[in-house]
């Protein structure tokens, strides 16, 4: 009898501590309902008498049935420690979020089952709305066409990327880019304005201000980029946001239309000037060999050469003017690239034996035949292996030309690469500027490279260069295939 008493004592105490309670309690025996607290009633919607006699499953939502089932009978068997998230269908129709706790006890003198409900409908809800919002911010910053950068204040490392960036800066992912130092990725001569940049306008101006600058890429390539910088916070930490844009291709294309804007105006003054310069040439070439013809002491006769020297060399730069500015429609026909390639070569081979010049071919079999002016491409070709001839000697009286052509796409690509002194970084933009000339007075005029541009335009190709200093220069030729 003592037994039941205590047993009824500890079951009033239960309800009255149940009662009081914030968490949602019930006990459920047989599966059904059998006793619900006043804050499970507020939290389901539903009334004692409504809930007593239910099967405790029909409050669960029923994508959840099965798991929460499945949850409760390891629980109860001490195999699951933790409290399990679920959720439930209040009597209005709406959705709401709880975490569950249950424990086998006995109740009445039977086995039943305690369960808690702890409401956790707002959390989860936050937890959506954060997930909403990262999924949101991941989506805009991975999809934008700009490549977008988060640099550390402190260690100017940058801690966050998207796939734009880590491919602008030739990385695979974006794993890899993350933790690198911009300025490891930038060339000698722009360390100081990117370091000016970074720290001056962003981190302690905040100017927002459009920069152009170069990047060496992860495999050595050159790229051009624009980048605006804004300070902002990450984790708590000062940041930078640098959005960044490929204008490499911009600028290459920029710089051809200012060649030839350049050339063409060049070209109309050349042509004047050729014209002008070429009858008192004449005058001076003839007079002067008829002086040397006759009966004069030596002394004058060497003078006389001298002039004649110096006038024929004047005419060989009216002429590179005349072809500078040539306003003739060219003869085009189609031709194999490596014929005219070999042929350029034949015509170099005697003075590239004695320089110690030696050819490595590495021409493509089967290209296919292009439209071009065979004397003309001749021309361009003999061009550069001239001036690569020259800087080998000059930098070790000797040296190696790779001459190399292959398919790609819609085009055939020729390069020409030499070992010698290389361009230096601030003449690269004006080799094919008219006038221009590193070389000896004398040894050249500058309108080589120039005739070569135009040439190779005209036929609706590109020609550029790329070096580093004592590695030598490449020289690339592209030529549409089937072009007109």
């Amino acid at each position: 009898m003592s037994s039941t008493v205590e047993l009824t004592k500890t079951e009033t105490l239960f309800e009255t501590l149940a009662n009081k309670s914030p968490v949602g309690v019930y006990i459920v025996q047989d599966g059904e309902f059998c006793y619900v607290n006043p804050s499970f009633q507020r939290f389901t919607g539903y009334k004692e008498d409504e809930l007593l006699g239910w099967d405790s499953l029909e409050l669960v939502f029923p994508e959840d049935r099965e798991m929460v089932r499945e949850n409760a009978i390891k629980m109860l068997k001490g195999e699951l420690a933790s409290p399990y998230q679920f959720r439930v269908i209040h009597k209005t129709g709406s959705i709401r979020w709880v975490m569950e706790s249950v424990s086998s006890i006995q109740y009445g003198g039977r086995r039943a089952t305690l369960g808690s409900y702890m409401d956790i409908t707002e959390r989860k809800q936050a937890e959506e709305a954060l997930r909403e919002s990262e999924e949101r911010y991941k989506a805009l910053f991975d999809s934008t066409i700009a490549g977008t950068l988060v640099i550390d204040a402190e260690t100017k490392k940058v801690v966050l990327c998207n796939q734009v960036a880590a491919k602008m800066f030739g990385f695979n992912s974006v794993e890899e880019a993350v933790g690198i130092n911009l300025l490891d990725f930038t060339p000698l001569n722009d360390k100081e304005r990117v370091l000016e940049v970074t720290v001056n306008d962003i981190f302690e101006q905040d100017l927002r201000q459009v920069n152009e600058f170069r990047i060496a890429t992860k495999d050595g390539r050159e790229r051009w980029i624009n980048a605006v910088g804004a300070r902002t916070e990450l984790g708590g930490k000062p940041a930078g946001l640098m959005s960044c844009v490929d204008i490499t291709e911009h600028k290459r294309q920029r710089g051809q239309q200012m060649m030839i804007d350049r050339l063409a105006s060049i070209g109309e003054i050349a042509a004047g000037t050729a014209h002008e310069l070429n009858n008192p040439l004449t005058s001076i070439i003839g007079f002067s060999q008829l002086l040397m013809e006759r009966d004069i002491p030596d002394d004058i006769r060497e003078d006389l050469k001298l002039i004649y020297d110096e006038a024929q060399r004047t005419a060989d730069v009216v002429k590179n003017l005349l072809t500078f500015a040539r306003k003739h429609e060219s003869t085009k026909q189609l031709i194999q690239i490596n014929d005219i390639i070999e042929n350029a070569l034949r015509l170099r081979a005697h003075e590239q034996k004695v320089d110690n010049i030696e050819i490595k071919r590495q021409l493509a079999p089967a290209l296919p035949e292009i439209m071009v002016d065979q004397f003309q491409m001749q021309q361009v070709f003999l061009n550069i292996i001239i001036n690569a001839e020259y800087f080998m000697i000059g930098a070790h009286n000797r040296g190696t030309l790779t001459i190399t052509t292959k398919r790609r796409n819609n085009a055939v690509v020729v390069t020409v690469a030499d070992d010698g002194s290389g361009i230096p970084p601030e003449n690269l933009d004006r080799i094919f500027d008219p006038f221009f000339t590193t070389k000896q007075t004398g040894k050249g005029t500058g309108l080589g490279l120039s005739i070569c541009h135009g040439i190779v335009t005209e036929h609706g190709g590109q020609i550029y260069a790329k070096s580093q200093l004592g590695k030598g220069a490449t020289f690339f030729i592209e030529l549409p295939i089937n072009g007109a």
